[in-house]
């Protein structure tokens, strides 16, 4: 009597070949997802403030500063964020807005460094172009002071949305 182990031997490499397909699928979409999700205008941002900075010039004259990583610098030399966000090629306007931002105390010594008296954020929205690619620019020093509290703040993270994007 002859024992045909063929249907056993297909059925072993049916499974098998079953679970490759699972795997190569899962691995291909967890590997290519972030590249095919494009740049989302909009989610969490945070900002990594760092200790006072100080600059020495000399024995007798320094100069301390605010600063977070990543921060570009203003005419009154303050912290200023910076975020250029790549927009679909014939986008002719960009606002942007802060959503729940996060703020926090600045201490004594961080606040006698503040040159403003701003209540409120101010953000500098527009468009600009390279190599006819449109990206959106925001800019913003992020420090206000307190209305209610009259004490300077901070903010340490925030989320972003664009408010208007026109294609022509």
């Amino acid at each position: 009597m002859k024992i045909d182990f063929k249907p056993l031997y297909s059925l072993k490499y049916s499974l098998i070949n079953g679970k490759m397909r699972v795997l190569v699928f899962f691995v291909l979409v967890f590997c290519f997802l972030p590249v095919f999700s494009g740049n989302n205008p909009g989610f969490d941002r945070k900002i990594a403030w760092e200790a006072i900075q100080v600059n020495k010039f000399s024995d007798n004259e320094s100069y301390r500063f605010l600063a977070f990583k990543g921060a570009t610098f203003n005419s009154n030399r303050q912290p200023e964020y910076f975020e250029r966000i790549k927009w679909p090629v014939g986008t002719s306007t960009f606002n942007a807005e802060l959503t729940n931002p996060v703020f926090v105390e600045l201490t004594s010594e961080e606040s006698a460094l503040i040159k403003s008296s701003a209540n409120e954020i101010k953000i500098n929205a527009g468009i600009g172009y390279e190599r006819r690619q449109p990206y959106g620019l925001v800019r913003f020093v992020p420090i206000r002071k307190n209305a209610v509290t009259g004490k300077f703040e901070k903010i340490i993270s925030f989320y972003t949305t664009d408010v208007q994007k026109e294609i022509t």
